[in-house]
Order: C-alpha cells, then sequence, then structure tokens
C-alpha cells in the first residue's frame, strides 16, 4: 500500500516528507520495488529510506533495528506529527517493533518505560490501524485494505514495513 500512498502523494503534490523503513531477508532477491524507491528518492517522492535486510550478514538486521538506530530523528517525526504505519507479520514482527518504539521514546523523550508505552498507546488510540496490516501501536491509517487492493496477506508475511509520514 505505502507504494500507492508515495505514488498518489507525488500526484496531487502533497508536500510532507515521508520514510520508508524497509526489511526482507535478502537485497539481492527480495528488494521488492527496488528501482520504484530509489527513483521515488531521486525525485523526493519518497525523503528517507532505510533498509534492514535479515539474511545478508553473519547478525541479523530487522525493522526495528533500523528504528532503533534512527531513535532520534523518529522521535522528532513522531513529536512532529508523523504518522507511523506498521505493515507485516503481526506474529512475529508487532512485538519488537512495538518494543523499539516504546525504547525510543523512552531513551529520547526521558521517559520511564510505563509512560512510554502510555505514550505509543495514545499513538494508536489517535489512529485507525487496518486489521490486515496495521498492528495497534500504529498511528494514522494505512491507505487502502489488503483485500481492498486485491492482495493476500500471504503475499507480504515476509516483508517488513515501517514508514513514517508527515502530514503536510
Amino acid at each position: 500500500p505505502f507504494r500507492g500512498f508515495v505514488q498518489e502523494r507525488e500526484a496531487v503534490g502533497a508536500s510532507g516528507r515521508n520514510w520508508l523503513v524497509f526489511g526482507n531477508p535478502h537485497a539481492r532477491s527480495d528488494f521488492l520495488y527496488q528501482t520504484e524507491w530509489q527513483d521515488a528518492l531521486r525525485r523526493s517522492a519518497l525523503h528517507r529510506l532505510s533498509l534492514a535486510f535479515s539474511r545478508d550478514q553473519a547478525q541479523k538486521v530487522y525493522v526495528q533495528h533500523a528504528l532503533r538506530e534512527q531513535g532520534r530523528e523518529v522521535y522528532d517525526w513522531l513529536q512532529n506529527g508523523a504518522h507511523l504505519y506498521v505493515c507485516g507479520d503481526a506474529t512475529r514482527m508487532a512485538k519488537d517493533v512495538h518494543a523499539a518504539l516504546i525504547e525510543i521514546v523512552a531513551e529520547h523523550g526521558g521517559l520511564d518505560t510505563d509512560a512510554a508505552g502510555d505514550y505509543i498507546a495514545t499513538l494508536a488510540a489517535q489512529g485507525e490501524p487496518s486489521q490486515l496490516f496495521a498492528f495497534d501501536e500504529t498511528r494514522g491509517i494505512v491507505l487502502a485494505r489488503a483485500d481492498a487492493l486485491g492482495l493476500r496477506l500471504s503475499e507480504h508475511v515476509e516483508s517488513g514495513l515501517i514508514t513514517l509520514q508527515q502530514v503536510d
């Protein structure tokens, strides 16, 4: 869904920044829409792209690791009204992403773990998460449900996708 989101924002001339954190097992075989993302970066239709390919090195790197690496900026974006969309495998990825977000908010917001969890819960309560793509920890909505796009959730189970979108 984020692909269509970026395409539509470019078509209507939206000016808010957006950031994609993309993860999958292997860059060579699993970097879905690689040239589209790179072209979108060149055109400034996509403002940031962070990658996490879990099986391309000895130590696995997942999207939650990429989020933690950029924790200060993730926190700043959230503080400045960014919407967070999380797409991927809810059975394995969701708890790790949720924990990473709490750690980011605690560290960069100067909060204890409980207060950081409340902050994330407040963001989630402000949004309308999709039952198919977004986890409860999200703020905002995924633009289209998978079934509305003619997709099956199983087609996306192995991909980890986190996006941050600043509204215009």
